[in-house]
């Protein structure tokens, strides 16, 4: 198929995503400088990050307007000023492309491609976005925060290709898989394409997969592990409900002749000593020492490159 469009996602995909370092850090040192306790401003700041990239908080100001009326808190208008200076100062800095990311958008622009970019980002994106290097690369630039709308929903995807006057079905949409972007592109007839963030932890059974069948398939090994959670969870509360009512706790009328206190030790300690000691026996049968997960990033490596020239053919 020859592709008409091709539209990437921005964070983890062209530029880095800030570390939960970097991120914790920046968290303390705007509680720091509101003068407000970091515990109370941190669980207000993470409570409203999904506001941030629908646009509700237009700017950050705004946002941290709210966090303080909620803490019940007055700041003077030079300490959000700063704290607002912070964040651009931030985000200016994550906005730098990675290596080879301006060469590789250039030469895709000279092939003839129409070049479109979708991101979830909150207010200081679109501020910034016409001073980065990549911004002239790119015919159109859809930011969340300014149109209302966030990946995975199909609004988003049909407008950045209404802007580029093409198909969804004439696109390639590529990017971390972040925000189930991936699946949303697909659903509206978009190609999609993972790239995965350099600094996503290691995913080796994935990995080793990919080699086995050549199709990268993160989204059913991520459905299998929310399963198990899930079900450790649920079996976490049926064996608590067990125990209780099997000892009268859960009416504070024991059983005669029923230990309760003994029940409670088996729920605190027995259950999740039998839990460690089934998660420790699995990571010793672990398939991965650090033999075969060198050899895992060789062989990935010629794979992607066969992938890459199957690509170039396909869109040449």
């Amino acid at each position: 198929m020859m592709y008409a469009a091709i539209i990437f996602d921005l964070f983890g995909t062209l530029v880095d995503n800030p570390s939960f370092q970097e991120n914790h850090q920046d968290i303390s040192q705007m509680a720091s400088i509101l003068s407000l306790p970091s515990e109370s401003f941190t669980r207000f700041w993470i409570g409203t990050a999904k506001q941030r990239p629908t646009g509700i908080f237009k700017t950050t100001e705004e946002n941290i307007r709210y966090i303080c009326k909620a803490l019940n808190v007055i700041v003077k208008k030079e300490q959000i000023k700063e704290v607002v200076k912070l964040r651009l100062d931030r985000t200016r800095k994550a906005l730098q492309p990675k290596s080879d990311a301006i060469e590789t958008l250039s030469t895709l622009k000279k092939m003839g491609f129409k070049m479109g970019l979708i991101s979830n980002c909150s207010a200081e994106v679109p501020i910034l976005w016409e001073s980065t290097p990549i911004t002239k690369i790119f015919d159109v630039a859809i930011f969340s925060c300014s149109v209302g709308i966030k990946k995975p929903d199909s609004k988003i995807y049909k407008l950045a290709c209404k802007q580029l006057d093409v198909e969804p079905q004439n696109c390639l949409y590529i990017g971390d898989g972040d925000s189930h972007e991936l699946t949303g592109a697909y659903q509206v007839g978009m190609d999609p394409i993972l790239i995965r963030d350099p600094h996503q932890k290691d995913l080796y059974y994935i990995d080793e997969d990919e080699l086995k069948t050549g199709v990268r398939r993160e989204g059913t090994f991520f459905g299998i592990t929310n399963f198990f959670m899930r079900l450790a969870m649920i079996l976490s509360i049926v064996t608590i409900s067990l125990v209780f009512s099997s000892t009268g706790w859960e009416t504070y009328t024991p059983n005669p002749g029923a230990d309760v206190i003994l029940g409670i030790k088996i729920i605190v300690f027995v259950f999740p000593l039998i839990a460690l000691s089934l998660t420790l026996l699995c990571l010793h049968f672990y398939p991965f020492p650090k033999e075969r997960v060198e050899a895992i990033k060789k062989e990935l490596l010629e794979l992607h490159k066969k992938k890459m020239q199957q690509f170039d053919a396909s869109v040449n």
